[in-house]
């Protein structure tokens, strides 16, 4: 299950947190999906909030899309959510034999989940770094930041499935993007 470049297992993470940052905010969803292999089922799981401390614009659009305190307040606790996380990674990745790397679409996703890792479980399997679609998607396209958005790629590489703000579905939907990225010649 290696990637085009030998022993590192790419793996696209996307969150959906109620606030900018870490801690003082949480992350209440998380899924990933193994961008090589994309028949493996991807990871999801919703996380119970770390308080009741929100950013009130950030909740109303998770409401919108079905992700509401209540949903959240019934999710896995932070520590289980994180533990099976590692699992499922160290599971893709042969428990050490090949390198987890972390890719996510910009955003706020590396962040949580570094934060995460290091609060509720003190390791990150991933190590210290992690690979921007986005700035990606902009080193090969020699474009502007403007020009990385979905609708302003080219529609070759434009991914197939929706974007529908839930973690796993958008993880599948970003590795799709990034495996026609890598692919891509002008």
């Amino acid at each position: 299950m290696a990637n085009k470049t030998g022993k590192e297992i790419d793996i696209l993470v996307d969150i959906e947190h109620d606030g900018p940052i870490p801690g003082e905010y949480s992350m209440v969803e998380l899924g990933a999906s193994v961008i090589w292999e994309p028949d493996i089922e991807p990871f999801h799981v919703i996380i119970q909030p770390l308080h009741d401390h929100y950013d009130l614009e950030t909740q109303k659009f998770l409401d919108g899309v079905g992700l509401t305190r209540e949903v959240a307040r019934n999710g896995d606790l932070p520590l289980r959510a994180m533990e099976r996380f590692d699992f499922w990674v160290n599971l893709h990745t042969g428990y050490g034999h090949d390198r987890p790397v972390f890719v996510h679409f910009g955003g706020k996703d590396w962040s949580f989940v570094d934060w995460y890792f290091w609060k509720f479980l003190a390791h990150n399997p991933f190590g210290v770094s992690a690979c921007d679609l986005k700035s990606m998607t902009r080193g090969v396209l020699k474009c502007s930041w403007a020009q990385t958005s979905k609708s302003r790629m080219p529609k070759e590489l434009r991914p197939t499935l929706p974007h529908t703000h839930h973690a796993h579905e958008d993880a599948m939907e970003h590795a799709e993007r990034f495996r026609k990225l890598w692919d891509y010649e002008k």
